[in-house]
């Protein structure tokens, strides 16, 4: 008979994976919770358990083990009775901080989303869903201006700079620029540029008060409208896009149409954008990412894999050449990606 201190485990164990994942959701409840009732924002300073319930009107035995589990998480800090929001997270999760996580906010409003999953499997798609576009205020653009100078503006700047294309560049166009911080350093980074920034029209007076701000109105012109609909000029050496297009295939196309259509023969569209991999079974995020849209009937946008994205490239007279990670962290798998007009095809047409 076999010794059972002998005995092989009969399978691989795999427990430990499968409890991590499920884990996952409980804490994101923790967080979700803790951030929807602001209690990071209370705790900006040191207050006890019996203060907070107090003020905040909570159930006594369950916050008080709920504050211990935000403790656990890293989320707070405890010393003797006294809980305080972890300093280093202060600038993300207290509301007044400059930095703080507005897509938190998001991801609370869309727990209903995932918490109907099992339904959105078994019941038809929406057909004609409401489509969404973000509706940008002051606040939410110096936020995203804030969050690109954590380390995506200086990658973005430095890799392009670096390219032999850019250096001899005189004309560059950021769509849907925004802030214009990309097209702000384009130009200190080579001095013989011309840069505009093209975005709507209540997002542009944000765009000019950068531009004054870094003193570089005489090289970074703004110019207000819609790119998918109205015309941005023509004879471009670079056409820069970031994150900004709202749609599916059908505006992709017509916004890489248009692209190509602006460029000189040769020049270079540099586009940042969440792709899937050709095996459209990573990155896990970005799948995470897509499967939403698809719940909600892509109410916002569709993804591609670099595969697809450059075939539709091939369509409109551009070639894909490279795909370069920018990513901040495997949370946020970002690329950069840079095709070129083709200069055969434009010369017979």
């Amino acid at each position: 008979m076999t010794r059972l201190i002998d005995l092989n485990p009969p399978v691989k164990y795999m427990e430990e994976f499968l409890r991590e994942i499920a884990m996952g959701f409980e804490r994101a409840q923790v967080l979700f919770t803790a951030f929807e009732l602001g209690i990071f924002t209370k705790l900006e300073k040191p207050m006890t358990s019996e203060a907070l319930m107090r003020e905040m009107g909570l159930n006594s035995e369950i916050t008080v083990r709920f504050m211990d589990v935000l403790t656990a998480m890293n989320l707070l800090c405890k010393k003797g009775e006294h809980y305080q929001t972890a300093p280093e997270l202060v600038p993300f999760l207290v509301e007044s901080e400059p930095y703080f996580s507005r897509y938190l906010k998001s991801a609370v409003r869309e727990r209903k989303i995932w918490m109907n999953l099992t339904e959105a499997l078994v019941e038809e798609p929406l057909s004609n869903p409401e489509k969404e576009k973000f509706a940008y205020t002051q606040d939410s653009l110096e936020w995203t201006a804030r969050d690109c100078m954590h380390g995506r503006l200086q990658k973005t700047l430095k890799l392009v700079s670096d390219l032999p294309e850019f250096k001899k560049a005189r004309s560059l166009i950021d769509l849907g620029g925004g802030h214009g911080l990309f097209a702000i350093g384009f130009a200190q980074e080579n001095s013989d540029l011309e840069a505009f920034v093209y975005d709507r029209p209540e997002i542009t007076e944000l765009t000019r008060q950068y531009v004054e701000k870094y003193g570089v109105q005489e090289r970074v012109k703004v110019l207000s409208g819609d790119y998918l609909h109205e015309d941005f000029g023509n004879g471009y050496d670079i056409v820069f896009e970031a994150l900004s297009l709202e749609g599916g295939p059908e505006e992709a196309k017509i916004l890489y149409q248009k692209v190509a259509e602006a460029l000189k023969p040769g020049g270079l569209f540099i586009t940042q954008l969440f792709i899937l991999d050709n095996s459209e079974t990573s990155p896990l995020p970005t799948l995470t990412l897509d499967l939403r849209e698809k719940i909600t009937g892509h109410r916002r946008l569709h993804l591609m894999t670099n595969a697809a994205l450059f075939e539709l490239f091939n369509k409109v007279g551009l070639s894909g050449e490279q795909v370069l990670d920018i990513s901040m962290g495997a949370n946020l798998p970002m690329r950069m990606v840079i095709a070129r007009k083709i200069q055969e095809r434009m010369e017979k047409t």
